[in-house]
């Protein structure tokens, strides 16, 4: 861990996990990094958070919290969100923990086509939902972490690809891109004649990505 003057504060030692993820709080005090344990029989997620002051005084005593997923959870992303509240995304849910309390937030099912995190105050899950014996369209449920309203927005075609960023949900869909509000919105919709590889989305700019080119769009 290094701070915004290059000063080396703490290294953290981890002697039979991997990192698949770190996120540090918005206000600086927390580090908090996701771990996968593959030396066993049973393949093993947690999820540990280090306190950045105890860490420049105590290395040793620096954790101040450990969480140990069921067996059967794998971590895949964690995210800190306002007010602190940590999230994080396994490949069978959601979970947050706020101070000491760690709750469910999402629970997924053979439906769910994509899911995430890394949005602010809010997450994401698109689900396949039959509408016919025969069609389906995407169903894209965005909860609100604080209150848990569900904001539904619907698509004909079923996403390639999702992308998220501060509360931008673009959804690829081949030829054409949703960008989508937190809110459930429609902000804009591109349309292009040829195959779109993937998106990017950062501020009001998104990025087209093609197999040859890259296209920038306002939002």
């Amino acid at each position: 861990m290094i701070s915004l003057e290059g000063r080396d504060i703490t290294t953290a030692y981890l002697s039979s996990t991997y990192a698949v993820d770190t996120a540090i709080s918005s206000d600086n005090k927390e580090l908090a990094i996701a771990e996968i344990n593959y030396s066993g029989s049973i393949i093993q997620s947690s999820i540990k958070i280090i306190s950045v002051e105890k860490a420049q005084t105590d290395s040793k005593n620096a954790v101040i919290y450990t969480h140990n997923a069921d067996s059967k959870s794998i971590i895949t992303n964690i995210y800190y969100q306002d007010n602190n509240t940590l999230m994080c995304m396994f490949d069978n849910n959601i979970i947050k923990r706020i101070s000491e309390t760690v709750t469910e937030e999402t629970k997924f099912d053979s439906d769910t086509i994509f899911a995430d995190i890394n949005l602010n105050g809010y997450t994401v899950e698109i689900k396949k939902k039959a509408t016919g014996l025969f069609s389906s369209e995407a169903q894209v449920e965005i909860k609100q972490v604080n209150t848990g309203k569900i904001n539904l927005y619907k698509t004909e075609l079923l996403p390639k690809s999702m992308e998220t960023y501060e509360n931008v949900i673009a959804l690829n869909l081949g030829t054409e891109v949703h960008f989508i509000h937190t809110n459930g919105w429609l902000i804009k919709k591109y349309t292009s004649t040829r195959d779109i590889k993937d998106v990017v989305v950062c501020g009001n700019l998104a990025g087209i990505i093609y197999k040859d080119k890259i296209e920038l769009v306002n939002l």
